[in-house]
């Protein structure tokens, strides 16, 4: 996080969580209370990318970054959920995926770069460590 405020000093940011405990240590050990403009929201992504659609909300940029535990979260491989990113973005704006790029996901990332492919205009992909990301612009 502090590497986005470093290289966007002016950026306006939202994180959701679900888990209220990993909100309570990012407060506490990163000082997100101490960031001028971040509001953390304790909700389901899924719940809320819903109520920000209806609310007809704009964004630059948006970053999934969804896990539990080690695992993902089926609706990130949704259309319907990355439909909904999609509206949600400003005619420049962009999506970044993280997911993970170990031999079990590959099948389930692939799925997701078709489903990708048909919903947004450009997409770049590539690998970092375990995680394989994906960066799209409408």
């Amino acid at each position: 996080m502090s590497l986005l405020f470093k290289y966007f000093p002016k950026i306006v940011l939202t994180c959701v969580d679900i888990d209220g405990v990993i909100i309570d240590i990012a407060k506490k050990y990163f000082n997100l209370c101490s960031i001028p403009n971040i509001t953390i929201i304790h909700a389901d992504a899924k719940t809320h990318i819903k109520q920000l659609v209806a609310k007809k909300k704009m964004y630059d940029c948006i970053i999934v970054d969804l896990f539990i535990g080690g695992s993902i979260p089926s609706f990130v491989e949704d259309k319907k959920f990355i439909e909904s990113i999609h509206r949600l973005l400003t005619s420049k704006g962009f999506l970044c995926i993280n997911f993970l790029r170990e031999a079990k996901y590959q099948e389930k990332s692939d799925c997701l770069y078709t489903i990708l492919q048909s919903v947004f205009s450009q997409i770049q992909d590539f690998e970092i460590a375990r995680n394989r990301f994906f960066y799209l612009h409408k």
